[in-house]
This record gives structure tokens, sequence and C-alpha cells, in this order.
């Protein structure tokens, strides 16, 4: 007799990596923007997600990663990026207080 692979009712957040195959990370991103289960309220500090909708979840990767393949393009999840971040072709701001190196220096000086 085969072993059946069990699920439980509820899956925690510590298990959600192990379960689905995506950082938990990418995970909450795809709940935020509807593409994954809702969380479920266990306690008054504690949240947990269904398994079974987290292992359907894991069918509908599997089957968007296949279909990806199948038309030649890698697999990789849309994930946005964050708010605020350089477009295409800009560089990143330099953060407030942060020297310039030597380079820099010499490069902003010759052009002056």
């Amino acid at each position: 007799m085969a072993k059946e692979n069990s699920i439980p009712l509820f899956v925690r957040t510590n298990q959600i990596e192990v379960l689905v195959g995506i950082p938990l990370r990418t995970f909450y991103q795809m709940e935020s923007r509807g593409e994954a289960p809702r969380r479920v309220q266990t306690g008054p500090r504690s949240v947990a997600w269904l398994g079974d909708e987290l292992l359907e979840m894991r069918e509908r990767l599997r089957e968007q990663r296949d279909v990806l393949l199948a038309s030649g393009r890698p697999p990789t999840l849309n994930v946005t990026p964050r708010p605020g971040g350089p477009k295409d072709g800009e560089d990143r701001p330099r953060p407030p207080g942060r020297p310039l190196k030597v380079a820099e220096v010499a490069d902003t000086e010759a052009e002056a």
C-alpha cells in the first residue's frame, strides 16, 4: 500500500515555503495581490492557511510553469518591483550621508 501524503487542515507560516515551494516574501506579495489564498485567524495572535487551498495553489503554479516551459519561456513568478525603485536604465539613488568613492570624486571635479 502506498504511503499517502497527509496535509494538515491549517498550515502555519513556517511550513509555507516547504509546502508551496516559494519564498515566504513572494507568498505574502502574491497574497496581497489576490493570487494566493487568504490567511485565517486561528487565535488572537496567530494565523494559518487552509492546507487544501495551498495544495491547489502549488498545482496552479506547476501548471503555469509547464505552460511557460512548453512555450520556450523561462518559468518566473511575476513579482512586481518595490514602489519608488529605479526605472529601467536609471541608477539607484545614493543613500544620504554616504561618501563618494575616490574615483567618483575625481570624476565630479573633472566635470566642474
